[in-house]
């Protein structure tokens, strides 16, 4: 049985234009392979990955 296959950028764009407008102050990139969303909050950096954009919603949700 194959892994399933990440989706294409431009497949994952929705999504990526929905988590960017949620989540404003934070830098969200999608690679191809992974999901990152990126915070610099008081000096200190937060990097949180994900291999999914829904994962990576709920990391952040309870990062906040």
């Amino acid at each position: 049985m194959r892994p399933p296959r990440s989706p294409t950028p431009t497949e994952a764009a929705p999504w990526l234009e929905r988590l960017r407008a949620a989540w404003p102050h934070w830098g969200i990139v999608y690679d191809g392979t992974e999901w990152w969303a990126l915070l610099t909050l008081n000096g200190r950096r937060t990097t949180l990955r994900a291999p999914s954009g829904i994962e990576l919603e709920a990391r952040m949700q309870a990062f906040r």
